[in-house]
Parts: C-alpha cells; structure tokens; sequence
C-alpha cells in the first residue's frame, strides 16, 4: 500500500475540543488516560439514558465508497456503550442515516471499535455518537479516530504519528486536517558497467 489517508481532521484530541455532550454528560480533553498522544477525550456520564458524547469525525468521505472507522476506547469494566454512527452530506448540511454497530462492553483496558460501511451516493461527512441505554455515573475515554477508504482495520496513524515503513504529515494544520501515511521504498543500488 504507497498511501493511506487518515480522513478524520481530528483524529487525536491534541488540538481543540470539536466534541459536545450528549444527554447531561460531562465532555473534556484530558491527559491521564490517553491511547495515542497526550491527549484524549474524557466522558463522564450523566446518570441518564442516552448520556454520552458526540463529535463530527471527517469531512471528507465521498458517496458510494466502502470507509472503515475505527477508534480506541476505555470503558469501565461492566458498563456498556452504544456507537452511533452518523451519515451525512457534504459540511453536514444534511443527514442521511444512523449505523448502528454492536455495543462496546467495557474491560477496563483501552479496546478498539471498529465498523465497515458503503456510504450513501450523496454522502459527505460522517459524525459519530457514544452514549448508553442505561443511567450510569461511569466515566469513559475515546482517542485514535481512524476513517480510512476501504474495508480493513488498519493501524491507527495521524500526521505526527511514527509509523514503521512510512512518512506520515498533515495535508493541512496539526491536529486539525486529515493526514497521510506515504510508505517510504528503499533505496536501489546503482548498476555500475564497466567497459
């Protein structure tokens, strides 16, 4: 694979905070319990059903693609959480459809969430949802937003990201644009002739 583009513009919670409470939860960027980084998101629940977190993930998904979207979570052992994958067209102007993949039962540990879809035709932008079905006063993590062209799980990258075999930048601002892993070829020795 030469390329791959991270189409998340934030993917990592090290710039500004572009997510908003859901229910009457409390939403922050913290630096305790991160997967990738510095920073992650931290959620703390409202003690109501529905509680949770909401956040425009990409701009730049394209209609009637297959996307993967794969982010890292944290989740208290015992407490459950309901991805809700957004659909919508271009700058958000209009949705489309709610995808709702298998809930996430918390361990304890970080676990990766992961969910393939073939987008709308006039798709353009995808949000994304983490709330419960059930009032809880828990407290849970989200960071490494990964929306990647095609049908695998791949490994997490964002612009500042080292990644074995690969260069990876930003296609614009740190932290705040999507980014790209270039895989680097090595060099081929010079043929020499000797006459």
């Amino acid at each position: 694979m030469a390329e791959r583009r991270n189409l998340s513009e934030f993917p990592n919670f090290e710039g500004s905070l572009v997510w908003e409470t859901a229910g009457t939860s409390t939403v922050t960027i913290q630096t305790t319990e991160v997967h990738d980084g510095t920073h992650a998101l931290k959620v703390v629940l409202g003690n109501v059903v529905n509680s949770g977190a909401a956040g425009e993930i990409s701009q730049s998904v394209t209609g009637s693609k297959t996307f993967t979207v794969s982010t890292w979570i944290k989740i208290p052992t015992g407490t459950t959480v309901n991805p809700i994958l957004q659909e919508y067209t271009a700058g958000f102007a209009g949705f489309l459809e709610n995808h709702f993949p298998s809930s996430i039962v918390g361990n304890g540990a970080w676990q990766r969430f992961s969910y393939t879809l073939t987008t709308k035709p006039t798709a353009g932008a995808f949000g994304l949802i983490f709330e419960v079905a059930v009032a809880s006063t828990a407290t849970f993590y989200v960071d490494s937003i990964l929306v990647e062209e095609g049908s695998e799980t791949l490994t997490y990258f964002d612009g500042g990201t080292t990644l074995s075999g690969y260069t990876c930048s930003w296609e614009g601002a740190a932290n705040a644009s999507v980014s790209k892993a270039v895989e680097v070829t090595a060099a081929q020795p010079l043929l020499s002739m000797v006459i």
